[in-house]
């Protein structure tokens, strides 16, 4: 499911402590001497291969995209397991408890019985949008326990044959783990990742990509290795009393810096800081945009030449029926899903898209006037009520947006009325005011009528009103919002007021003047009893 597409494989945890144990980043730059770049230039030529090998699709684990491995650091965890074994109390059992929950929970749908339980039982669980995230709590539990693991090493309160015997251990068991990860791969493991494909153009690409992701793990494998022995090394010599305690603190933490820094610089460098001019205008007017923004009505616009539920570019300069948020309306990606994706104009046209940017053979971006889009809102002549919100999706495939409104449920209020609205020439309905927490509409009717209006239908905050009466108003057309209008001329109003922050500033309120009531009673208790 959507919430746990970022979720990580079981073997791909070893990338904590060995970087690019499933290839690192979606894309990876290799150098001259990877298969990838010498099967390119053989084929194509040097200048081809100095192109490709810049983004190389080195990744091959199941995530959709990942810009970095979750590396917390060879000698960190080497550390880390120092403090298993030598660390005492509860508060290293704590350490190891969380550590191992968090790894477990980014498992994800790769360990369902309790992403599941979590899913359907722990509040706001399920808003999350990569279960990976977790992951936060281990590279914070890890180093702490390191730290602790270090300091039990460096003080007298373990005796020596203690301090020998945990660091043994500590070097036999992650040493260990890093060649059973090792081994885990090349025997279990194809190492072909997800867009493979994209490599069949050319004879032997794919087999040059495996090769170089096996020659990746293995190197990073050997290289966390070395990094532990040193570590092991510098540790001994201090139990042997061959360096001070100032020596080895120094020599670890230039280890720990060269471990993390050299495997951060490789996602994370001077060449991806933008200039304060391009933060400040991060994008720049097409001609399509240009010609949109003279016309000052309030529509929407539909941006085709990109994936219009990954782009913010267009919501930059229009309003757009896309947007990209990690966090997504589960109904609106549902209806682009079903929908929006396979072009259905009765859907883009209730959305109130009157514009469409579409690419042109030259590659330039051009706008196209959708005359057919239905405005901001708009009255129908009949109401059709569906079973489910499957029988409501599905509904929209043959729908005439501007004359039926699809229902889920029939409310009370709609048993009074017959299902045909006789709609009349003077009927009118327009937007008068379009604020981010209030809209205002006047209608104008001889008769009662049903509105269907190009909002989003949220019922946790949204609240109707005519003429400032709070009415109720339904949700339509699977996403959209509908309501009753009663003949006349009235002034109609959403307002969002979630209840929610009616409560969050009491609560903010109270704790305030705890924060400030409790110090003062304290202040004048203690005066009192001198």
């Amino acid at each position: 499911s959507y919430i746990t597409e970022y979720s990580y494989a079981k073997l791909e945890t070893f990338n904590l402590f060995i970087p690019r144990f499933m290839g690192g980043g979606t894309v990876e730059e290799l150098d001259q001497d990877s298969n990838f770049y010498k099967l390119i230039d053989e084929k194509a030529g040097k200048k081809v291969a100095d192109q490709y090998s810049k983004q190389v699709l080195l990744y091959w684990g199941d995530q959709p995209i990942v810009e970095a491995p979750a590396y917390i650091g060879s000698v960190i965890f080497f550390l880390f397991f120092l403090g298993i074994f030598l660390v005492k109390g509860r508060i290293k059992q704590w350490l190891v408890a969380a550590t191992a929950f968090s790894i477990v929970m980014s498992w994800g749908k790769n360990f369902d019985v309790l992403t599941n339980f979590f899913i359907d039982y722990v509040p706001l669980y399920n808003k999350f949008r990569a279960v990976s995230s977790i992951q936060v709590i281990a590279e914070l539990c890890v180093p702490v326990l390191a730290v602790l693991g270090l300091s039990e090493l460096f003080s007298s309160n373990s005796s020596t044959t203690d301090k020998y015997r945990a660091l043994k251990k500590a070097l036999y068991t992650f040493g260990g783990l890093v060649l059973v990860g090792l081994f885990l791969a090349h025997s279990f493991s194809t190492f072909e990742g997800l867009r493979d494909s994209q490599y069949n153009q050319l004879p032997g690409l794919i087999d040059a990509v495996i090769a170089d992701r096996k020659s990746m793990l293995l190197q990073d494998s050997f290289r966390s290795l070395f990094l532990i022995f040193i570590s092991a090394v510098v540790l001994y010599l201090f139990l042997k009393n061959k360096i001070k305690q100032a020596g080895a603190s120094v020599f670890l933490i230039i280890l720990v810096l060269f471990d993390l820094i050299s495997i951060n610089k490789k996602y994370v460098n001077q060449d991806d800081f933008k200039s304060t001019k391009k933060i400040e205008i991060p994008f720049i007017a097409s001609e399509a945009d240009k010609l949109i923004l003279k016309d000052k009505a309030h529509f929407r616009v539909g941006n085709f030449t990109i994936n219009p539920m990954n782009d913010g570019s267009t919501s930059y300069f229009h309003q757009s029926i896309g947007g990209y948020h990690a966090a997504k309306m589960m109904r609106y990606q549902e209806l682009y899903d079903y929908q929006i994706a396979k072009n259905n104009r009765e859907v883009l046209n209730m959305l109130n898209t009157k514009y469409f940017i579409i690419g042109t053979d030259k590659g330039e971006k051009k706008a196209q006037l959708n005359p057919e889009a239905n405005g901001n809102a708009w009255f129908v002549k009949r109401i059709q009520v569906v079973n489910s919100a499957n029988e409501a999706i599905f509904a929209l495939d043959t729908l005439n947006t501007k004359t039926v409104a699809v229902l889920e449920s029939v409310p009370d209020i709609l048993n009074d009325y017959e299902s045909l609205f006789n709609i009349d020439a003077l009927s009118s309905i327009k937007l008068l005011n379009y604020d981010v927490a209030s809209l205002t509409y006047l209608s104008k009717t001889v008769r009662d009528q049903f509105a269907v209006f190009s909002e989003i239908y949220y019922e946790d905050g949204w609240n109707a009103y005519v003429d400032g009466k709070l009415v109720p108003h339904y949700r339509v057309n699977y996403v959209l919002r509908g309501m009753i209008i009663p003949k006349g001329e009235h002034t109609i109003e959403f307002k969002f007021e979630p209840k929610v922050i009616q409560r969050g500033k009491i609560i903010s309120l109270f704790s305030y003047l705890l924060l400030i009531g409790l110090p003062l009673i304290w202040f004048f208790i203690t005066k009192n009893k001198k």
